[in-house]
């Protein structure tokens, strides 16, 4: 899997590359998915948001996240908004890297055609909060929290655990 990173302002703290990576692709194997191809991450700021949200969802203001399904081995595009992040950081108690990396695994289901709209809210909510306790992220709001550290053991039970229920 190729992912390429945009980021609007060098300043920007992200998390790595790799871990960037590890996230994506962790997504495509619990869901079943080829992991050729590419995708692209573009971190931009409230301004820049602001300006895509409405031009491509007629909506006022900045928002998190942003995803545009591509085609072919071009999986598409995730836009995170690194100002949001960085204030949802502050009201969540987690790093902004870690709010990051909850927008990937968001923005990348919905790549994948999951939807948090209507009645399939509930159930991309549900995956997202798998898949983020899977990658050993905290989970934070609206999913709620991750309340104990796991140790490498419970980690690959947990993940075990994952992967047969994402089959079944």
């Amino acid at each position: 899997m190729k992912i390429e990173i945009f980021r609007q302002h060098p300043a920007m703290r992200l998390p790595t590359q790799g871990r960037l990576k590890k996230i994506v692709q962790d997504i495509l194997v619990f869901l079943g998915k080829p992991l050729n191809g590419s995708l692209s991450l573009a971190f931009v700021d409230d301004a820049e948001m602001t300006k895509l949200n409405k031009i491509w969802k007629k909506r006022h203001g900045p928002t998190d996240v942003l995803s545009f399904p591509g085609q072919g081995d071009f999986l598409g595009e995730t836009i995170i908004n690194y100002q949001e992040a960085k204030r949802r950081s502050l009201q969540e108690g987690e790093s902004p890297k870690t709010i990051m990396e909850h927008l990937v695994v968001h923005g990348v289901l919905s790549l994948l055609g999951k939807d948090h709209h209507g009645q399939d809210a509930r159930r991309m909510y549900k995956l997202e909060r798998k898949v983020l306790k899977s990658l050993l992220c905290p989970v934070t709001s609206p999913l709620g929290r991750l309340n104990k550290s796991l140790t490498k053991g419970e980690a690959a039970l947990r993940l075990t655990n994952f992967k047969k229920k994402v089959e079944t």
